[in-house]
């Protein structure tokens, strides 16, 4: 599992913010239950178990790359969260164009990738890039994906 948040700008290097009504994460949700404490609110140690994917919309205002992130804090307020993070920098960047060709696997559409939100993916995201940047290395797929299978 993991968290893909989607801005229209690009993602500060510490932290951002989006309205209340952008977050498609909700208690009654089979994916979205465990996220919540009692009285309704995002519980940040539930929510910082998962990587994030930081966004740029397609399209949006920014470069069109991926970062991966941990959340470390969330302040919801009455319109808009704010959300903390620290970028993994030992994971490269894709474009958006490649993470396009990844939506079948993550389990989204495209259009996902072109509007501002958070949202909960049911998929190991980082065996998606895994799977999918060890394409140009060399290195046998039958040793990678014995590699994959045996954990």
């Amino acid at each position: 599992m993991f968290h893909l948040l989607v801005a229209n700008e690009e993602w500060p290097d510490s932290g951002g913010s989006l309205l209340n009504s952008r977050i498609y994460i909700h208690p009654d949700d089979e994916l979205g239950r465990s996220f919540f404490t009692n009285d309704g609110k995002l519980n940040i140690t539930e929510v910082g178990r998962f990587p994030a994917l930081l966004v740029t919309e397609t399209g949006g205002n920014g470069t069109q790359y991926t970062k991966v992130a941990h959340i470390t804090k969330i302040h919801q307020g009455s319109s808009t969260t704010t959300i903390h993070y620290i970028i993994d920098s030992s994971i490269p960047s894709i474009s958006n164009k490649e993470l396009e060709g990844y939506v079948t696997q993550i389990g989204i559409s495209r259009n996902n990738l072109h509007h501002t939100h958070w949202r909960i993916c049911d998929a190991d995201l980082f065996k998606i890039l895994l799977l999918n940047n060890q394409k140009s290395a060399i290195y046998p797929k039958y040793l990678m994906s014995m590699h994959l299978n045996a954990n």
